[in-house]
């Protein structure tokens, strides 16, 4: 066997696993996020309607530096006047079909709370 086709043999073994592993979230981007979600009243101190027009700010401004939820978020998460979960995020795949690659080293958490005015303080951040 030659040199060349162990090399190659080994690259996408390495590429493979990597992929199955999944890619880390770089830190600026992820301070990056964490001042954005922060700007849009996402750290507790904003005042929203409903609990998932925090959740969809949150995914707009993530979509904006390229993150993307890998999970499904069911709206029986929203139900009530408290709650909390946590999603995988993951890196898009542009320009074709394939699902987003998993990254990780961190993932998307959010928690609300009804105030007593009846408003949503809505806190979300990425682990």
């Amino acid at each position: 066997m030659e040199r060349n086709d162990i090399a190659a043999r080994v690259a996408k073994r390495w590429l493979r696993e990597a992929v199955q592993r999944g890619i880390r979230l770089d830190q600026t981007v992820k301070r990056k996020i964490s001042l954005a979600f922060k700007g849009a009243g996402l750290d507790g101190n904003g005042s929203f309607d409903e609990p998932q027009d925090g959740f969809r700010r949150a995914l707009e401004l993530m979509a904006h530096f390229g993150v993307v939820l890998t999970d499904i978020v069911s709206s029986h998460r929203f139900v009530g006047d408290d709650g909390r979960f946590t999603a995988e995020i993951g890196a898009p795949a542009h320009e074709t079909f394939d699902p987003p690659t998993p990254i990780g080293n961190s993932m998307f958490v959010m928690s609300f709370h009804r105030r007593g005015t009846g408003k949503f303080e809505v806190l979300a951040y990425l682990s």
